[in-house]
């Protein structure tokens, strides 16, 4: 996740959001205020001051889901055909202005839902915000991969070409310049293998995130059993993905017929696995859940 968002966020300018979030990370380290005395308090014990004003971000919870909704259409509308940026010094730069209002949008996004997330680890709700901006995040690195592509295309004689045209570029030269000047290092294809890994590839911090501060008495407790899962759940988009299966289903190479039928089967006799965890609870002598049973013995315990 961080090298994502470094793609994203320091490819280009820097925001003044991302300086500010990173100014109050470094004063809060500096201070230390009281770490002893509030590190095993419950957040709503802590004094107001001591706690992130994020109505500077948004106002409410309400505005984020507005923004969220707005972002994620502009990304679903984005079609890279419609964009042939080597005509014309304005088509070009109409593409970088879309990349550069979409980009901050979801910088915007994402800093209210990774706060709210590290405000309370435990949060359920908290973390599902984190998520879906982190999947927003992907979605804009597809496209910024996509309009890199489509620059890289352009010569750099041409590109000089574009920026004497129009000189609102001029301010992106740079940036434009470096694109076309790495072309050849990497194909589309593999560009895109690139960014559809981005989800898989946060797995290990949102992991240790859940440990070290969601589950600090230790264990696999249920946000980081959460984050696993999460992480098995994203290894197999990634594949179907990767591979252009429409389904991970599909891309388990059984017939989808079977496999919907091996759900259903175990689905309808999950009263039986609810018995015998409740003869557990109370205490009831039982045979081990991993050790082999014949059918008969089965049959006689349910």
């Amino acid at each position: 996740m961080f090298e994502m968002i470094k793609r994203i966020l320091f490819a280009k300018k820097r925001y003044k959001l991302t300086s500010l979030i990173i100014l109050v990370i470094l004063i809060a380290s500096v201070l230390n205020i009281n770490q002893k005395s509030y590190s095993s308090m419950e957040r709503e014990d802590i004094p107001q001051r001591y706690k992130w004003d994020l109505s500077s971000v948004y106002n409410s919870e309400q505005e984020w889901v507005e923004d969220f909704n707005l972002f994620q259409s502009k990304l679903a509308d984005f079609n890279i055909e419609e964009m042939i940026v080597h005509n014309s010094g304005q088509d070009l730069l109409d593409m970088i202005t879309f990349k550069e209002e979409v980009a901050k949008g979801i910088e915007r996004i994402y800093v209210y839902s990774l706060l709210k997330s590290d405000s309370d680890t435990r949060n359920n709700h908290y973390q599902s915000l984190l998520f879906k901006a982190e999947g927003l995040m992907r979605s804009l690195e597809k496209v910024i991969s996509l309009i890199s592509i489509e620059v890289a295309n352009i010569s750099e004689e041409r590109l000089q070409e574009l920026i004497e045209e129009e000189e609102g570029l001029l301010v992106y030269e740079d940036y434009l310049t470096d694109i076309v000047r790495s072309s050849g290092y990497l194909s589309p294809k593999e560009e895109r293998i690139i960014y559809l890994a981005g989800g898989m590839a946060g797995s290990p911090r949102n992991i240790f995130r859940m440990i070290n501060y969601a589950d600090k008495d230790g264990g696999l407790n249920q946000n980081t059993r959460a984050a696993i899962l999460n992480a098995k759940v994203e290894k197999d988009i990634f594949y179907k993905r990767a591979r252009g299966y429409s389904s991970v289903r599909e891309s388990r190479g059984v017939p989808i017929e079977a496999y919907d039928a091996l759900i259903e089967l175990v689905r309808s006799n999950l009263a039986s696995l609810d018995r015998y965890r409740s003869m557990q609870s109370i205490g009831l002598s039982t045979p081990s859940a991993y050790k082999g049973i014949s059918y008969g013995e089965a049959q006689r315990l349910y």
